[in-house]
C-alpha cells in the first residue's frame, strides 16, 4: 500500500530544503532599490539652490537642485540670435543664389539648430529633477558649492545635460521604495533546488 503520508513529509523535506538554499543565496547578497538616479550636473556652476533634503519623498518632474543659469541663458541668446541669422541667409539663398550656395546656406541652418538646441538643453539641466516616484537618498551638495563637469561622470551623457555618476560624486541620489531587487548566481548543480515564484523574506 502506497503511503501518502509518506510522500507529503518527503515534498515538506524538500521544499524546506529548497526554501533553505535559497535565503542561504540572498543572504549573501544586498538587497538594492529597484531603480536609482546617482545626479549631477554637466554644466559647471554655483548651486543656487537645494530644493530637497534626506528623506523626501519625490516625484517626476520634482526639482532637486539648481545652479547658476545666467551663462547658460546667455548661451540660449547667442545660439537664437545666430540661428535667426542663419535662416536669414538661408532664405536669401533661395532667392537668388546658386545651388551651391542653397546647399551651404542650409547646411550652415542646420548646424546652428543643433546649437540652439544643445544650449536649450543644457539650460534645462542646470536644475537637476527626478524622473522616478521615490526618496531622496543622498544630498552632497549645499548652497555655494561649485558643481558640474569638473565632477566627471557621464556615461555617453553630451556636455550641458544632468547625467549619472557614481553615487560617490553624485550630487544627489533618488531610490525607489517599495520594490528591491537581489541578484544571486547559482551552479548547475543546484538549479534543482530552486524554482520559479518560490518566496523568500529578506
Amino acid at each position: 500500500m502506497h503511503d501518502q503520508a509518506s510522500d507529503r513529509g518527503h515534498d515538506l523535506r524538500a521544499v524546506d530544503q529548497r526554501q533553505t538554499f535559497l535565503l542561504a543565496q540572498l543572504e549573501r547578497c544586498p538587497a538594492e532599490p529597484a531603480q536609482r538616479l546617482d545626479l549631477t550636473f554637466a554644466s559647471a556652476g554655483e548651486v543656487t539652490a537645494v530644493h530637497v533634503a534626506v528623506g523626501d519623498k519625490v516625484s517626476p518632474g520634482t526639482a532637486l537642485a539648481s545652479i547658476d543659469s545666467t551663462e547658460l541663458q546667455a548661451d540660449v541668446d547667442a545660439a537664437a540670435a545666430d540661428a535667426d541669422a542663419a535662416y536669414d541667409d538661408y532664405t536669401d539663398a533661395k532667392s537668388s543664389g546658386t545651388t551651391a550656395q542653397i546647399t551651404a546656406a542650409r547646411s550652415a541652418y542646420t548646424v546652428k539648430q543643433k546649437a540652439l538646441a544643445d544650449a536649450k538643453e543644457a539650460l534645462a539641466a542646470a536644475t537637476l529633477t527626478s524622473t522616478i516616484d521615490g526618496t531622496v537618498a543622498a544630498v552632497n551638495i549645499a548652497v555655494g558649492d561649485t558643481t558640474g563637469s569638473s565632477q566627471g561622470g557621464a556615461s555617453g551623457g553630451a556636455a550641458g545635460t544632468a547625467t549619472t555618476t557614481a553615487s560617490s560624486s553624485a550630487a544627489i541620489v533618488v531610490i525607489s521604495t517599495g520594490t528591491y531587487v537581489v541578484e544571486t548566481s547559482v551552479g548547475s548543480a543546484d538549479r534543482a533546488l530552486i524554482a520559479k515564484g518560490m518566496q523568500a523574506e529578506i
